[in-house]
């Protein structure tokens, strides 16, 4: 089922941070070969997505070589976002304006900076939502949330209803859509990239 479910998902990847903490542009460091981005783009291009969109900012130019390389779509907007939150608005404004997605599709979120990303995992999120299409869907570790996030494409009319004080999260505690977690085994679901001890320690477990 998720094969065919998953042409009615556009996947919204975030990648506009400038990287402070790891002191490098860190989507562009390689595991095994591959650059952050291009490794996550090569996950998701498992499934036959609807649509998978990279936000960056307009000056990354190795970055947009990257996304150009991965084959998803570079969305380059008029100004830099200073959050993810205005990142994937702009992300979203441009799927409206190009896929003109219905209530009927939905759109996964995922950082861009997420290294592993199980198929079976991705595979049980998009079934769930299959069959409950009007509900958020996400992974779980021992009663933690973790990444990604598939939501109904409805719940874009709820974005302006965030307040200017919180993030993305707001949706899955606080709209009116109910929240499927799904009980996953996987530690990867947590994880992403933030600093070089990050970046060390995935580099430790893939050689494993």
């Amino acid at each position: 089922m998720s094969k065919t479910a998953a042409n009615r998902i556009h996947v919204v990847i975030p990648a506009a941070g400038v990287s402070r903490r790891m002191g490098q542009p860190k989507l562009l460091m390689q595991l095994n070969g591959e650059t952050l981005i291009e490794r996550l783009v090569r996950q998701l291009s498992m499934f036959q997505f609807a649509s998978i969109s990279v936000l960056a900012r307009k000056s990354d130019e190795p970055l947009h070589r990257a996304i150009h390389r991965s084959q998803a779509r570079l969305v380059l907007p008029d100004h830099d976002p200073a959050e993810m939150r205005e990142s994937v608005e702009l992300l979203i404004q441009d799927l409206h304006a190009s896929f003109a997605p219905s209530d009927n599709d939905g759109w996964l979120l995922i950082p861009a900076d997420h290294p592993i990303l199980e198929p079976h995992i991705l595979s049980q999120l998009i079934d769930h939502w299959a069959a409950s299409p009007d509900q958020i869907v996400l992974p779980t570790l021992q009663g933690r949330r973790g990444h990604p996030t598939l939501f109904p494409w409805s719940t874009v009319n709820c974005l302006e209803k965030i307040p200017d004080d919180q993030g993305l999260n707001w949706l899955t505690r606080h709209s009116d859509f109910a929240v499927q977690e799904v009980a996953c085994e996987e530690e990867s679901i947590l994880w992403d990239i933030d600093t070089p001890e990050d970046f060390e320690r995935i580099c430790e477990i893939l050689k494993d």
